[in-house]
């Protein structure tokens, strides 16, 4: 499939399916995740979780929920989702804030919701991305580790760089991320034949 980056990858992961069908099982994440992360001495000075709409809005919610903390998301401008704002929130000067996201593949929406939050107030941000699921090959967004409880192998590549052909060709088109469309087809739910 092509992701939204541009990139072509051989895997999919859909956290909002956990949130549609189970989310109990998200907010269970979102705990067990929280926990790891007091442990590690990551949450010990937030004081608000942000995630961007429409992923990681449940997810950092619950997050902030469990960690007791303030709660808000970034939302996209416009449709190119090129930059992002905080509508429903006033984030407030001297914030510690906890990024959070529900995949994190090239880490560009997370970064979007940093600038967003800096561009808001005079902020600081915990030393720390917590992600439902970390696809992107890196232990590190930036300076700061990701600490996820998914780390799938999926494999990302450019195009002309497949690294399942001789010459980097896709034997098939990939199917695009975006577009209502093709969305339905890659979050449609399967049953086992």
């Amino acid at each position: 499939m092509r992701l939204r980056s541009g990139l072509i990858s051989d895997g999919f992961f859909n956290g909002g399916k956990v949130q549609e069908n189970d989310p109990a099982l998200l907010m269970e994440a979102a705990h067990t995740l929280r926990i790891r992360a007091r442990e590690s001495g990551y949450m010990n000075n937030g004081t608000r979780v942000v995630g961007a709409a429409e992923g990681a809005t449940v997810f950092s919610a619950f997050l902030a929920a469990d960690a007791r903390l303030k709660s808000a998301y970034a939302v996209p401008v416009d449709d190119t989702k090129e930059e992002f704002v905080f509508r429903r929130a006033d984030i407030d000067n001297g914030e510690t804030l906890l990024l959070a996201e529900d995949t994190i593949t090239t880490g560009d929406t997370i970064n979007k919701v940093e600038t967003a939050a800096l561009r808001a107030a005079t902020v600081r941000f915990a030393p720390v991305v917590l992600a439902l699921c970390n696809r992107s090959g890196s232990d590190h967004l930036g300076t700061r580790p990701i600490m996820s409880l998914i780390r799938p192998s999926f494999k990302v590549w450019k195009e002309g760089e497949n690294p399942y052909t001789k010459d980097g060709a896709e034997v098939l088109p990939p199917i695009e991320a975006k577009g209502r469309e093709n969305w339905a087809i890659l979050t449609r739910s399967y049953q086992p034949a």
